[in-house]
């Protein structure tokens, strides 16, 4: 999806501003949490981590991760020592400053196909329902480069996405954003397989675990 479709989106109010208008608040809500648990359960500690939060929008991952995140029963929350969101829509940047603060957060206007980091930046990187926008083939295996270049050498990525075969609907989905108007080639969803993140993510990171 293009900027302006997102500097358009930035004014809704709520989740729904990055999450599908068709859903209800209370519904926005639950997935928002479910993403937050599912990414959890990925990360690795996160004390003095620099964390690289991809497509940000809002910034309603960046701050749940800025604030730290608990592992274990009785250990409290692990707060990185750095949390940089990027998004390439200057409106969602703007929303997200309003609604996320903190010495560790910054904010960056940035797309993920040209990262303006140098090698190893980060610890960790994080997407959630970004790279599924990304239907060129192209943009998708350079963006999955630029976030590989800028993961140190046993770092973690997290890609939360819709993928093939996930649900029964697969390939380009062009009608998924009916709120927007009449629907325009090339914007909408896009479903890939493991194997095409895998592909596009060599020879930077080895993929180790899909779920």
């Amino acid at each position: 999806m293009t900027a302006d479709t997102w500097d358009r989106r930035a004014s809704r109010t709520g989740l729904h501003a990055v999450l599908t208008k068709r859903w209800s608040p209370a519904q926005c809500t639950q997935v928002d949490k479910e993403q937050q648990r599912a990414v959890a359960a990925i990360l690795p500690p996160m004390d003095g981590k620099r964390v690289l939060d991809i497509g940000c929008g809002i910034g309603r991952i960046t701050g749940w991760l800025a604030a730290g995140i608990a592992h274990g029963k009785t250990q409290g929350p692990a707060v990185p020592a750095l949390v940089v969101g990027i998004d390439g829509s200057s409106a969602m940047l703007a929303r997200a400053g309003e609604r996320v603060s903190g010495g560790n957060v910054h904010f960056v206007r940035a797309c993920a196909q040209r990262l303006p980091f140098a090698d190893n930046a980060f610890d960790v990187a994080v997407t959630v329902s970004v790279l599924q926008h990304v239907i060129d083939d192209a943009e998708f295996r350079a963006a999955c480069q630029e976030i590989g270049r800028t993961v140190r050498l046993g770092g973690c990525l997290v890609c939360l996405e819709g993928m093939a075969g996930a649900s029964p609907e697969s390939g380009v989905g062009r009608d998924n954003y009916p709120d927007e108007g009449t629907p325009i080639p090339g914007i909408g969803t896009i479903r890939r397989d493991i194997g095409q993140f895998g592909e596009a993510f060599r020879p930077w990171l080895i993929l180790d675990d899909a779920r």
